[in-house]
């Protein structure tokens, strides 16, 4: 099954929040910005972002393409076009039924390749939990190279948990696949 990027819209808002089950998952996804319970008003703030000529955020939802169902979603957050470089984050795949098939890594690659292609990036980083091992080789497998870590990054309740920044270059991926 092929997957395609489709603009998130207000309309995408009940679904995206259906799939947040708790606490702990909306950290390991969404990183700090967000607090339990996801809902409208948060994403509606972040949506507002997603306007005007050069937006700061993009927010996508994964569509499989045959059925136009939605399963995934994701952001382009920090889209800087004078430094051609974004931050790929809030990656997830929703539906359950549909993790443990590839998905994630297409989600992530047409991310790249709009990043790259259609808004002209050249760099792209992206924040991952250490412990989040699927994620990490997801990543990899595409081309991104860790490049730091942060020893207690986020904490949840008494779980202290360290991130490891990753990056790609336009060059190196355009070489890597």
């Amino acid at each position: 099954m092929v997957l395609e990027l489709q603009k998130f819209s207000g309309s995408d808002i009940d679904q995206l929040v259906s799939w947040i089950p708790d606490a702990r998952f909306l950290l390991q996804m969404a990183g700090p910005k967000y607090n339990f319970p996801l809902d409208k008003t948060q994403l509606e703030e972040t949506l507002a972002l997603t306007s005007g000529d050069k937006p700061s955020f993009l927010m996508f939802k994964a569509v499989i393409a045959s059925t136009q169902i939605a399963i995934g979603h994701l952001q382009l957050m920090n889209v800087n076009y004078e430094r051609k470089s974004c931050i790929i984050g809030r990656v997830l795949i929703g539906d359950l039924k549909q993790r443990g098939k590839g998905f994630g890594e297409s989600l992530v690659r047409l991310a790249v390749e709009y990043s790259f292609e259609r808004i002209g990036m050249d760099e792209i980083t992206l924040n991952v939990y250490d412990f989040n091992k699927s994620a990490i080789n997801c990543y990899k497998k595409i081309g991104f190279k860790e490049c730091e870590s942060k020893k207690n990054a986020s904490q949840f309740h008494d779980e202290t948990w360290n991130s490891i920044n990753m990056k790609l270059s336009k060059s190196r991926y355009m070489g890597h696949i």
